[in-house]
């Protein structure tokens, strides 16, 4: 049986929205499983790799609260135009974690939730209430989930989520990992579909046509890649820091100096 198609997201995004439909459509054709895996972007993007939020970064901010409503629209999915593109994903993200340690079929169905209530229906999911709320609708105890959201046990497995999806070089979301590749984009799902219908494209490249690809090595095969690089154990010393951040723990053996914590939660939206 194939592994399952890994979905890297998190619910700032508008984008991973679009790829949290798009991906479970491809996944239903091809009779594969989907491995939701939470991240933030707030580590990734304004962290790791020093940059705006996209709703913040001059000229892309238009552009962007543009092209998600348009992305939507191709794609036939219920979209709120106007709504929040800053708002603070942990609680969700926290709520999300507990839920798939516990059901991770359960988990899948309250994350495509709660990236529905605040992009298709406009309702804030930066308060834990709301998130609640979100759970109870899903079947999932309220006060169970409100619990979790404060819990050290969760708070330190969605630090273990973000950790894998760094080292797995992870930047942005929706992040696609196929067979070992990896597809970043919510417009790049038409290629995560050709790519599990045809094994790959790789004949050109066996042949020694192109040059360019790299000779990649998975548990299974070796063939021509695109992408397969893994963060190296230099890019790992250099983010691990910051995910000390998240956690009350001190941070005073740290190389780097550290944001307030408050800042791993801002608001960021990125393709």
């Amino acid at each position: 049986m194939a592994e399952p198609i890994a979905f890297y997201f998190d619910f700032i995004s508008p984008y991973a929205y679009l790829g949290s439909v798009g991906i479970m459509r491809v996944a239903e054709k091809h009779g594969r499983a989907v491995d939701w895996r939470p991240t933030l972007l707030g580590v990734s993007v304004l962290k790791v790799m020093g940059l705006k939020a996209v709703p913040d970064t001059p000229l892309k901010g238009a552009y962007f609260a543009h092209d998600w409503p348009r992305s939507a629209r191709l794609m036939g999915i219920p979209h709120l135009p106007g709504a929040p593109v800053q708002f603070a994903p942990l609680p969700a993200a926290r709520a999300f974690t507990h839920v798939k340690d516990r059901d991770a079929a359960l988990a899948v169905r309250f994350g495509q939730a709660v990236f529905r209530a605040h992009w298709a229906e406009g309702r804030d999911m930066s308060s834990p209430g709301a998130v609640a709320e979100v759970a109870g609708e899903c079947g999932i105890e309220p006060g169970e989930v409100l619990a979790a959201m404060s819990a050290e046990s969760v708070k330190s497995r969605l630090r273990e989520h973000v950790h894998a999806a760094l080292d797995a070089g992870v930047f942005g979301t929706p992040t696609f990992i196929v067979e070992g590749e990896m597809f970043w984009g919510a417009d790049r799902l038409d290629q995560v579909d050709r790519w599990i219908a045809t094994g790959g494209w790789w004949s050109s490249a066996r042949s020694g046509r192109d040059s360019n690809l790299q000779i990649c090595s998975t548990r299974r095969q070796t063939r021509p890649c695109l992408f397969r690089k893994r963060a190296s154990s230099t890019t790992t010393r250099s983010w691990r820091p910051v995910i000390s951040s998240l956690s009350p723990a001190r941070a005073s053996t740290a190389k780097v100096t550290l944001r307030p914590s408050t800042a791993s939660t801002r608001a960021v939206a990125a393709t």
